[in-house]
């Protein structure tokens, strides 16, 4: 919806409803110009008057789900989804293609089982070794 706004300090806005924030009392709008968009915050306290020019842009896009954070056990799947097609089953990892299993707490060699070979064991239990040294890293940083 293309907008023109004008301020309590007279001061006039055209451009697209970007977005609206409701608990900040802010409006977003955009302003295309040549191959740039220029963003306009306004305080919506401070709004005098709003004149809506055409409704004929686009279809907004549908509500998105809602972001959730991944776990550790779903972070370490990503990664090893890299390399190997990993499942997770309940809060087992299965690696088919290697015939094993990583099991909670998924920090070391010892959480990994099955009848793989010991190379793919090896190679497991290094992204799992690394991932937590990873982990452990970012933790000390905070």
């Amino acid at each position: 919806m293309e907008v023109r706004v004008t301020m309590r300090s007279g001061a006039v806005h055209v451009g697209q409803i970007f977005s609206i924030v409701e608990e900040l009392q802010l409006v977003v709008l955009d302003k295309r110009v040549s191959f740039k968009t220029e963003y306009t915050i306004l305080n919506t306290a401070e709004i005098a008057e709003t004149e809506v020019l055409r409704t004929d842009l686009a279809v907004p896009l549908p509500d998105l789900p809602p972001y959730e954070p991944r776990g550790e056990v779903q972070l370490l799947q990503e990664e090893i989804n890299k390399t190997y097609r990993c499942i997770l089953e309940g809060a087992v990892l299965h690696i088919p293609d290697l015939h094993l299993t990583i099991s909670p707490p998924y920090v070391s060699v010892t959480d990994i089982a099955g009848a793989g070979s010991r190379e793919a064991v090896s190679r497991l239990g290094k992204v799992v070794s690394a991932r937590q040294l990873t982990e452990t890293r970012q933790r000390l940083r905070l």
